[in-house]
């Protein structure tokens, strides 16, 4: 079976694309009608070919504002699509994990996600020859030590 792993930790912050939508979440109001879909009928197309995809959000407390929101808003409707999403608290843990996001493909491509410090994606960066050895043990350190979202959700 095809898998795609991901592992975010990027502090993020709204791109300036994204402020109407934080207007509206700070503002209380309802999620947009098809907010995220872009991002979900895809997975829900991985899904149905047989393709596993899920992520590891990485945070510390406290929650910035961008991670609040996508408490909210985004994680949810990502796992209604199918993505299996998970969250590593390092507040109180020290692990041996790098500080940029990055996907694995099928255990054996590494894309890198590089951001600009205001948070938009620069590029998808493809390792040519990546240490596949350390990525896969990112991976498992992270998986090891996380939750899935609802039962962490419960706890925040």
């Amino acid at each position: 079976m095809a898998s795609v792993r991901g592992f975010s930790c990027a502090a993020r912050l709204f791109t300036p694309q994204e402020q109407e939508e934080l207007e509206l979440w700070r503002a209380g109001k309802p999620m947009p009608e098809g907010y995220n879909s872009a991002w979900h009928e895809p997975v829900r197309g991985y899904i149905a070919g047989g393709t596993s995809i899920g992520r590891v959000r990485v945070v510390q407390r406290p929650f910035t504002e961008y991670q609040r929101h996508q408490f909210a808003w985004s994680i949810p409707g990502n796992i209604e699509a199918g993505e299996d999403i998970r969250i590593l608290d390092l507040t109180e843990l020290e692990l041996d994990l790098p500080s940029h996001d990055f996907w694995l493909f099928d255990d054996e491509i590494v894309v890198d996600l590089n951001f600009s410090p205001d948070g938009t994606l620069i590029n998808l960066d493809q390792r040519e020859n990546p240490d596949l050895l350390m990525y896969r043990k990112w991976r498992d350190t992270a998986l090891a030590h996380a939750v899935p979202f609802n039962e962490f959700n419960a706890r925040t």
